[in-house]
């Protein structure tokens, strides 16, 4: 049974319809294509000494489980396919190896044998932009790919960079600028607090690319000082609402009251799709669950029958917020499901943070 199936056959005031009503058309793909990374980002919760899946039949093998998905999601009317690291473009795995061979196979044949029949399919690196010496390689690759490739770039003032990386970072930003889609953060406690005190390389950031943040999701109890409490992400929201409109997370809310028509969810599941380092499918398509070291355990990953497709994640989320009878409900992106659930925000409100900010721009 696949995703559109399992939506006929949910009793209609189920959380997973709720949340089915919200889903985007445009269909998320995230593909690990292996662990390994010249940073040791102090937040991140991948093993970066793995080289699990960092070869090129491993990489070109991906391809099977992308193809298969696309071919068989009808629901889509867009796909954009994520390929993450580790680092993907770091000079030692790149000068010393075939990996962009590898890259190029891996998405001929994604061109070639999905089956879009004319829907849209952008392909999108994702790099901590430390490049140095394959800087040519990279950007020759890039060239070759063509027009529906890019960067996104991973961005956080804190735990990322040393001063060294940070003046490699920036001379990339300045030579692949035209292959950048967007920058992304992190919204760890550490890199809200940064940007609420200001950052002047943030707001270059934002006031030259598309700008993105990610919910964070930590990988075990090691990672719990980098967990922002709620009163400090909705602090953040509210800087974003007033300062940095086009951030994509924020702009659902910003919709002017009445305007009509359900915002979609900003969870991906339900029309998404993530693969492992292996080529394993991870079965809910939420890449966050895979990195859940300590509560990555069959309650959170049921998702095998009908009742539990979506897991307690989202119903938990629906029925401590009543999201069902909430005025914001259509306006409302809702939230990682997985990250709430699993404790990556400190709960220190007693209201719904997305209800709270909605309230604070509906009153100015």
């Amino acid at each position: 049974m696949d995703f559109i199936e399992i939506v006929d056959v949910t009793g209609k005031d189920s959380a997973t319809n709720l949340f089915f009503e919200k889903r985007n058309k445009s269909c998320e793909m995230i593909i690990i294509l292996f662990e390994y990374c010249n940073f040791a980002c102090t937040f991140c919760p991948q093993d970066h000494d793995s080289k699990v899946g960092m070869s090129y039949d491993n990489i070109v093998g991906k391809a099977d489980g992308i193809i298969n998905y696309i071919n068989n999601n009808k629901f889509a009317t867009e796909f954009v396919i994520r390929f993450i690291g580790g680092e993907p473009f770091n000079d030692e795995i790149i000068m010393n190896s075939n990996l962009l061979e590898a890259y190029s196979e891996l998405t001929r044949r994604i061109r070639t044998e999905a089956k879009l029949d004319g829907r849209p399919c952008d392909l999108i690196w994702i790099s901590n932009f430390s490049m140095k010496e394959c800087r040519p390689l990279v950007k020759k690759f890039m060239d070759e790919q063509g027009d529906d490739t890019e960067f996104v770039v991973s961005y956080d003032t804190k735990g990322r960079f040393n001063a060294a990386d940070l003046i490699t970072f920036k001379e990339n930003i300045e030579i692949f600028r035209p292959y950048i889609r967007n920058i992304n953060s992190v919204m760890t406690k550490q890199n809200i607090e940064a940007v609420l005190r200001g950052d002047e390389y943030f707001d270059y950031l934002y006031d030259n690319f598309d700008y993105s943040w990610d919910m964070y999701i930590k990988g075990n109890s090691k990672h719990d000082y980098a967990v922002p409490p709620e009163s400090l992400v909705l602090e953040f929201y509210k800087l974003l609402a007033d300062k940095y409109q086009t951030v994509e997370f924020i702009r659902p809310f910003l919709k002017p009251k009445g305007q009509g028509g359900v915002n979609n969810a900003l969870c991906s599941r339900g029309n998404g799709f993530a693969m492992d380092p292996t080529g394993t499918p991870i079965s809910e398509g939420c890449v966050g669950s895979h990195y859940l070291k300590e509560t990555n355990h069959p309650v959170l990953r049921n998702h095998n029958s009908e009742k539990n497709f979506l897991d307690k994640t989202v119903e938990n989320f629906v029925d401590k917020y009543n999201c069902h009878s909430c005025e914001f409900y259509q306006r409302c992106p809702m939230m990682c499901f997985v990250g709430k659930e699993t404790g990556n925000m400190i709960n220190d409100t007693d209201k719904c943070i997305n209800k709270s900010l909605f309230e604070y721009i509906d009153s100015k």
